[in-house]
């Protein structure tokens, strides 16, 4: 069965895998070649073929990571304005939900330090994935405010996102001011919000 499994793997499941695992961990170096070997029911040895070794590992999972966020911020976002919020606020709601939900795919995204050299699939990833962010809060902006054009939206939602990476940082660190995390994260997002409106709509 092992030889099997290991026949039918390609680098999209295993990476697949590694999110999954990775989802709820506080600290992600506990996902190596071995712990991911065990859940895919494989020889580790196996993943050498994919993976040069646990660094080049996380690097392709924070690349293959990028898509699965926005789509996931997407999903949220949608039951948010069905829950009754507009949809700017919504987008922050989903994003500070989706941070504090899934500590290891925070971490992994923006607070542990990865070594080694950085792929260029990485930055395309995340280039694509940072378009797509920006062109979703542009419309939202575009219809909160009756039309109003926003011109810095890219670097409103850099401002915005920083804001919430520092104050999830914080949650997860233990040092939040808020610790009911649905209060929290209404919290968050709202403020990120006006934030964000203050300034993409700035002279």
């Amino acid at each position: 069965m092992t030889g099997q499994k290991r026949l039918l793997l390609d680098r999209a499941q295993i990476l697949d895998a590694a999110l999954a695992l990775l989802r709820e961990k506080q600290n992600i170096r506990e996902l190596n070649l071995r712990s991911l070997a065990a859940a895919l029911g494989c020889s580790h040895a196996n993943l050498y073929n994919y993976f040069s070794g646990a660094d080049a590992l996380l690097w392709a999972a924070h690349a293959a990571l990028q898509p699965v966020l926005i789509d996931e911020t997407d999903r949220l976002a949608t039951a948010a304005i069905d829950a009754g919020l507009d949809g700017l606020t919504a987008l922050f709601y989903a994003t500070t939900q989706l941070y504090v939900t899934c500590p290891g795919w925070f971490h992994l995204c923006w607070t542990a330090p990865l070594s080694g050299e950085r792929p260029a699939q990485d930055i395309a990833a995340m280039h694509t994935a940072r378009a797509r962010l920006d062109g979703q809060a542009a419309a939202l902006l575009h219809a909160a405010l009756l039309g109003a054009p926003g011109g810095a939206v890219a670097e409103a939602m850099h401002i915005a996102h920083c804001f919430l990476v520092g104050e999830v940082s914080n949650y997860h660190a233990g040092r939040r001011q808020i610790d009911d995390a649905d209060l929290f994260i209404e919290a968050a997002a709202k403020r990120a919000a006006k934030l964000f409106v203050l300034w993409a709509t700035k002279e």
